[in-house]
């Protein structure tokens, strides 16, 4: 290092961790103390890390709160600075795709909004790192980043021995960035060295700015930081900055770019390194089946209603918005992993009746344009960018038994093979029918069907038959039930697994090691096949359904719970120590006794997936454990992973007990839906990414009224994308007055797109946040792990 670097000062970069879900109402007595050291110490500057909801909704609650603070960052500025990088402080790892984006782009947004400025400058309190944001931040604008998790309760980033450097996503893309320092501290329940002193010196800790100094000499520049919690501000600290002015600097993150110079090395760290836990099944895993379904419905609703403006309708921008702000903000790491149940309910209630609101209006538009016979007809549609063949239900209902002797299902003039369950009937005329037919639609497409009751193949006797232990015959599966679950699993020659005993839950109940207990009911109706569990795991009533889906297990579970201690309680209270809420093979969780050698966890992560040798396999949509024989995937909506366990592999569905903010017990009933993919050889050539988005997306059905004159017949589509499958759209959704369509590269190799509409044409490629970043006319080339957003305009296109 040479002399001039060596002479550097110490820089220190504060900044208060606080907002609406911490302070609610009282936030403004927060930043007052804020003003009063900026006023009281001439060196000294702060920056706000709120999340950048709070200036929405202090905006509408107290908005002269928004305008004192607007006046303060113009009479300090260069002094006070906003810092929000997230607009609900996720922790970002178990976000989806494009939660991630609308995260950092509305976070942006809404510092512009209120205060004409946002940070240059990526950082975070808690853990909102991976492998993808330099890919993100650099397509928002952000000219660097912090590696750097403060508080790493919930994660923690790799470290390095450099004071700057360059840091290389998994994409290649590179930003300069400040990293952790090795021995700046990397494990879980701790803050870092340097956020420690800052937030504890003098008044609780011996460690001071000098010791800090000391155990970093080779490092240049030298960067102390504090994101922390607006309470664990010292004034004694800065005081003794105030009078050592020609050793400590006071910077804002703005500053970081030119004062730190060039990148002295680059850092280029694999998914894996960025470590992450979560509290799975806290609360019954209510917030996160819950947040699942909220991202599943405002990206189904963005996508119809992106169909109704390119087929001349209206666009619901400003509602999508408000529905993906309500969302954003129950990801906050506060309401999931403290189990902020009251604030979940206000606003992600508010979320999913928008987003659900838009998506039936966007459909009744949608089916008004097809034309129509005599006949009943039902649409059919895909939101994702590829075909999908599903098994499609659609109640029918006949005035007055008006309904015929049977019914049939065509596609045109195909017939489509179909059953029906018959549920009123009068004289054999049937007036209410529920329909299973196999509808096979291309990607952002809705085919119309006709529904003729003329004729049909009735679904026959209901097969009911309750068992302690049988075989089951669910095509292309058999399997041995016995009284405590599945013992065996096969397909054809192979055998997933055979034990002695069955399995199906397990878990710690009030201290007690607890499997389930029960008796099995098998439906055969049709060619379909549903067994039903029903027991006890302790004093824990279940209510378990299985269901066959071609080789898809389709599962859905619900509890009854009298307040039940669920999970260990072996482990240390101190804060640090507290691990209870993630030991996971303690907790209630669905069991699969497969016994695999050498077998690999694969997790989705935002745009990546990755393989993984940890016990723990977390993911978002899916996770899978295998072997090159071998293996299993989880199809998840919310039960976010798999365990490695020395029986086979598990799924924790529950945890109520000890917790270091506070514990929830259950009463009532919980409910869980997951899907279970049994495959054999490498996981790699099973399309599991697909599978699980159509499992999470699935074919959706909706009326079409007769006799209309409409200008589409029996399909249209809206979108096309033609590649590999290792292409796939992640957002189609209406924004000032165009529509955005956004694809990336999944499987970590390059690929080609050729992207086009009958409805619009592409008018070139842009940002995260819509600004036009250069020319294409949708035929793309795609690196491995790359994103990409065109810009279509609506207008003749073309039809491929």
């Amino acid at each position: 290092m040479d002399m001039e670097q060596n002479q550097l000062p110490v820089y220190l970069l504060t900044y208060d961790h606080g907002g609406y879900i911490l302070w609610g109402e009282h936030f403004k007595e927060r930043l007052d103390s804020a003003i009063e050291w900026l006023e009281k110490y001439p060196s000294f500057k702060l920056g706000l890390d709120n999340e950048a909801f709070a200036y929405d909704q202090y905006a509408e609650t107290q908005p002269e709160m928004v305008a004192f603070l607007r006046e303060k960052l113009r009479e300090f500025s260069g002094r006070l600075a906003i810092g929000s990088s997230t607009y609900g402080q996720p922790l970002s790892v178990f976000i989806n795709e494009e939660s991630n984006v609308r995260q950092l782009t509305y976070a942006i947004r809404a510092n512009l909004r209120h205060f004409s400025q946002t940070p240059k400058v990526y950082a975070i309190s808690e853990h909102a790192l991976h492998s993808q944001i330099p890919q993100l931040i650099r397509l928002c604008g952000y000219e660097g980043a912090m590696m750097r998790t403060h508080f790493m309760m919930y994660g923690y980033n790799p470290t390095y021995p450099a004071g700057y450097g360059a840091w290389v996503g998994a994409d290649g893309t590179s930003v300069p960035t400040v990293p952790t320092y090795d021995g700046q501290g990397a494990e879980f329940g701790i803050t870092t060295y340097d956020n420690w002193v800052l937030t504890r010196w003098p008044d609780q800790t011996d460690r001071s700015l000098e010791d800090f100094v000391e155990k970093f000499p080779n490092i240049h520049p030298l960067l102390a930081s504090r994101y922390d919690d607006i309470v664990l501000r010292c004034e004694g600290l800065t005081k003794h900055v105030e009078e050592r002015r020609e050793k400590y600097q006071w910077i804002l993150l703005d500053e970081i770019p030119e004062l730190f110079g060039e990148p002295q090395m680059n850092f280029a760290p694999g998914a894996n390194e960025f470590q992450a836990r979560m509290p799975w099944g806290y609360c019954g895993n209510h917030i996160f089946n819950r947040c699942r379904q909220g991202e599943l419905s405002v990206l189904t609703a963005e996508r119809v209603n992106a169909w109704v403006v390119l087929a001349g309708g209206e666009s619901r921008q400003e509602l999508l918005e408000e529905s993906w702000r309500k969302l954003m903000v129950t990801q906050h790491h506060d309401i999931q992993i403290c189990g902020l149940l009251d604030d979940e309910r206000k606003f992600l209630t508010r979320s999913l009746e928008i987003s659900r609101a838009i998506t039936e209006e966007s459909l009744e538009y949608l089916s008004k344009q097809f034309a129509t016979g005599d006949d009943r007809y039902v649409m059919v549609y895909n939101p994702l960018s590829y075909t999908v063949c599903q098994t499609v239900e659609y109640e029918v209902s006949y005035p007055r038994g008006k309904g015929g002797e049977g019914f049939s299902v065509w596609f045109g003039d195909k017939e489509v093979q179909c059953e029906y369950d018959v549920l009123d009937y009068k004289e054999n005329r049937i007036s209410r029918v529920q329909l299973r037919f196999a509808a096979k639609v291309p990607g952002q497409s809705i085919r119309c069907y006709r529904i003729a009751a003329v004729s049909g193949e009735l679904s026959g006797e209901t097969g009911l038959s309750a068992m302690a232990n049988t075989v089951l015959d669910a095509s292309p599966y058999t399997l041995e039930l016995d009284e405590y679950g599945i013992r065996s699993l096969k397909k054809g020659d192979i055998c997933y697994f055979n034990s002695g005993r069955g399995a199906l839950f397990a878990g710690v109940i009030d201290g007690k090691q607890e499997i389930s207990k029960g008796i099995w009911t098998v439906t055969e109706r049709g060619g379909r096949v549903v067994a039903e569990y029903i027991g006890a795991i302790g004093t824990v009533d279940i209510r378990f359904t299985m269901g066959f889906s071609g080789e898809l297990i389709t599962c859905r579970v619900r509890f009854n719970h009298h307040g039940e201690k669920i999970g260990s309680t072996e482990h240390s209270e101190e804060f640090k120590a507290n691990s209870n809420g993630f030991v996971h093979e303690n907790k209630l969780r669905f069991v699969i006794p497969m016994k695999m050698e050498c077998a690999k966890g694969v997790r989705d992560l935002p745009f990546l997936i990755e393989e993984t040798d940890d016990r723990y396999i977390q993911g978002n949509y899916w996770t899978a454990c295998g072997n090159t024989e071998l293996g299993v995937a989880c199809f998840n909506k919310g039960a976010m992973c798999m365990v490695r366990e020395d029986e086979g592999i598990s799924i924790p569905l529950e945890y109520a007990n000890t917790y270091v903010w506070g514990s929830r017990m259950l009463y009532g009933d919980t409910e869980h839906e997951f899907a279970i993919l049994p495959y054999s050889g490498s996981w790699m050539a099973q399309d599991l990414h697909r599978k699980a988005l159509a499992y999470e997306y699935p074919l959706a059905a909706y009326p079409v009224a007769s006799g209309q004159a409409g200008k589409w017949n029996e399909e249209v589509t809206f979108l096309k994308i033609e590649g590999g499958e290792n292409i796939i759209l992640s957002a189609l959704y209406p924004e000032d007055g165009a529509v955005i369509a956004r694809v990336y590269e999944t499987g970590g190799r390059e690929g080609s797109a050729a992207i086009f509409s009958a409805f619009a044409n592409v008018d070139g490629e842009v940002n995260l946040l819509g600004e036009d970043i250069g020319a294409c006319d949708g035929n793309l080339l795609l690196g491995a792990h790359k994103i990409h957003s065109l810009k279509l305009k609506k207008g003749a296109g073309k039809n491929g």
